[in-house]
């Protein structure tokens, strides 16, 4: 039966586009990245994108010696990474039109995962932490005077709120001033309706929330531990470890110094995350950002049968940074996931792809039935594309590499 990973045999699984995004995280993150020019640059360009770390490589590019990185791969980091600067530069814009325009309206709103840490960072806060979107977590009796205060500020409306809220556990998307790639989303809850978790409502985040000025504007944020905590999960769960794992790993870096894990075990428990969380900090760990001192133990993760404990670590490395690519499918990833999360949601059937919005599984389930004519061509019932990803991840399981 396979062991348990150590960092070595961890890093070795990761493919080279993978490791140099990791790299980016925390310069070298412990380990030797690889060199730059045996990475396929539309691979790496692609990862960056889909990772938005594309200005983090960027500036570990600029740091390798002369000559090490393809002239065709740091123009395009170059041209990508200007987009994400002018996206941070949206996302400043709207946040400071958002938080007056509340303020005028009188509702509080905490901000969560990556708005709430770009706040904590400063006035160049959404360089230093890119995301997709910006969270905000309001009471949901609040909710239809806070989204007339940020339409009124220049934050458009997705529309369709009953049918949209729904199957959502906020609004519909809104826009900046109509710019697709500037989103805000308005909640009144943190999981998707069905979620398997405790209910912990706005107040108890008001509660253990911290303030912080931004702009000359006091904001209420997540606690360290909170925001941790929920950031975890929210990977490890939300998106079953296979979307974000770039933003994962920086807010572990960002957050895990101001920790104790005794603080972090109390939010995780609170919010009745510990499973997820255990498995995310694994993967940080493995890859070399997770500081020693939060190591959580073992029992975190739960108990897996006899030999399986091991091949489950391998899974979460594969799929951190390849979803649908790195495995044999989605039910096979799928079936892995719901072995290390122990169970939780399987009374209700409340996995993250049966309530709310779907994840990155859902996509990379329609990839994998694409080809042409829709069809693969097959070997005894068994596509041979299928039969390849088979073969590449025994592989790599077996030997690490």
């Amino acid at each position: 039966m396979l062991g348990l990973l150590d960092r070595a045999t961890a890093w070795r699984l990761l493919a080279p586009s993978a490791r140099l995004v990791v790299a980016s995280v925390r310069d070298g993150a412990g380990h030797e990245p690889p060199r730059w020019d045996a990475v396929a640059p539309a691979t790496l360009l692609a990862l960056a994108s889909h990772e938005r770390c594309e200005r983090a490589l960027l500036a570990l590019a600029e740091r390798a010696p002369a000559g090490a990185v393809p002239p065709a791969l740091l123009d395009g980091l170059r041209q990508r990474a200007r987009v994400a600067g002018f996206r941070a530069l949206g996302l400043g814009e709207g946040a400071e039109a958002a938080l007056d325009a509340l303020d005028r309206a009188g509702i509080s709103a905490v901000w969560l995962k990556g708005a709430g840490l770009a706040l904590a960072h400063g006035d160049d806060g959404f360089l230093q932490r890119p995301m997709g979107d910006i969270d905000l977590l309001v009471h949901r009796e609040q909710l239809p005077d806070a989204a007339r205060a940020l339409e009124q500020a220049g934050w458009q409306s997705g529309g369709g709120a009953d049918a949209y809220m729904s199957a959502h556990h906020h609004l519909a998307p809104f826009r900046w001033r109509g710019d697709p790639l500037v989103r805000l989303e308005l909640h009144h809850a943190v999981w998707a309706p069905g979620h398997p978790f405790p209910a912990v409502g706005p107040d108890e985040w008001v509660a253990a929330a911290r303030t912080v000025v931004w702009r000359g504007r006091r904001v209420p944020v997540p606690s360290s531990a909170w925001a941790l905590a929920h950031a975890g999960a929210h990977w490890a769960w939300s998106h079953e470890g296979a979307v974000g794992s770039w933003q994962w790993l920086r807010d572990v870096v960002a957050l895990a110094p101001q920790l104790s894990l005794a603080e972090l075990d109390g939010a995780a428990r609170r919010l009745g995350v510990v499973r997820p969380v255990g498995w995310a900090l694994r993967v940080a760990s493995l890859v070399g950002v997770l500081p020693a001192a939060l190591e959580p133990a073992t029992a975190w993760r739960g108990r897996l049968p006899i030999g399986m404990s091991g091949v489950a670590e391998r899974q979460w490395i594969l799929r951190a940074f390849a979803a649908g690519a790195s495995t044999p499918g989605v039910a096979w990833d799928r079936w892995w996931w719901r072995r290390a999360m122990g169970g939780l949601g399987d009374a209700t059937r409340a996995w993250p792809w049966a309530v709310g919005i779907g994840t990155a599984g859902d996509s990379a389930e329609s990839r994998e039935r694409s080809g042409p004519g829709g069809r693969h061509a097959r070997v005894g019932g068994l596509s041979v594309a299928r039969l390849g990803r088979w073969r590449g991840y025994l592989r790599r399981v077996v030997r690490g590499a």
